[in-house]
């Protein structure tokens, strides 16, 4: 079903939101979260074949002294980003928080309404940024904890570069066949804006202006809080469900 087509489930600040919409949206949170866990597990795999590796040098006992330390470390390092990976992939079903029910989308639909009234854009560069932050975070933390120890780092793109995420879109498409790398970024523009306006009405220090923040410098994903505020309550004012029959 089209964007705008179908009937009318929910009127939104004088705007219709259809079920052609909510279809579509759905379509693309799907993408998003697909490719996102496809990421995750590609890295994951590619993290325990560098395991496997480090296993190896340190069964055949050739390497010594301070080779020998790096690759300790390293390996220990790894092992605690592949557990954290894991864990990630099974912790819950989803990458992004909420799913594709009624109210889920419902609910992402007005939160994106908010990112365009607050002027929240990203071009592709950021997009793509934002998606090996995702990724990448435990590695950057991992490459932290080897710097302090004076040990060699090991360079994120070994696990998350251009290569991977042609095999995430691959993995996507397995299960979404209409899907292409274009929709998929702009499915996860679209679930980036949300979070990015959710952080900056919600998630904010008194002591900060909250567009001064740096999102890609945070570290982390924001996600619902979950007390009522005056934001869900101004949403909650604006938005009118239709009765179905």
């Amino acid at each position: 079903m089209r964007h705008g087509t179908g009937k009318t489930v929910a009127i939104y600040n004088g705007r219709a939101i259809t079920t052609g919409d909510l279809d579509e949206l759905k379509k693309g949170r799907d993408v998003a979260n697909a490719f996102m866990r496809a990421a995750l597990n590609i890295t994951r795999q590619n993290i325990e074949i560098v395991l496997k590796e480090k296993d190896a040098q340190l069964k055949k006992g050739e390497v010594k002294g301070a080779e020998l330390e790096e690759i300790k470390a390293h390996r220990q390092e790894l092992d605690t980003v592949y557990k954290q990976l894991e864990a990630q992939l099974t912790s819950k079903p989803r990458f992004f928080d909420t799913g594709t029910k009624l109210d889920d989308l419902l609910d992402f639909s007005i939160w994106r309404e908010e990112a365009t009234r607050e002027s929240v854009e990203l071009v592709e560069k950021t997009v793509k940024e934002l998606i090996e932050l995702e990724v990448s975070l435990p590695i950057m933390v991992m490459n932290k904890h080897l710097s302090d120890k004076k040990v060699a780092t090991i360079h994120p793109m070994n696990f998350w570069n251009q290569k991977t995420a042609l095999e995430a879109m691959i993995k996507v498409r397995e299960d979404h066949h209409y899907a292409d790398y274009d929709m998929a970024l702009n499915a996860l523009k679209e679930e980036f804006r949300v979070q990015i306006v959710q952080f900056a009405l919600l998630g904010y220090r008194a002591d900060t202006s909250p567009f001064a923040l740096d999102y890609k410098q945070l570290g982390f994903t924001v996600r619902f809080p979950k007390k009522e505020d005056k934001i869900k309550q101004r949403h909650k004012k604006n938005i009118k469900k239709k009765k179905t029959r």
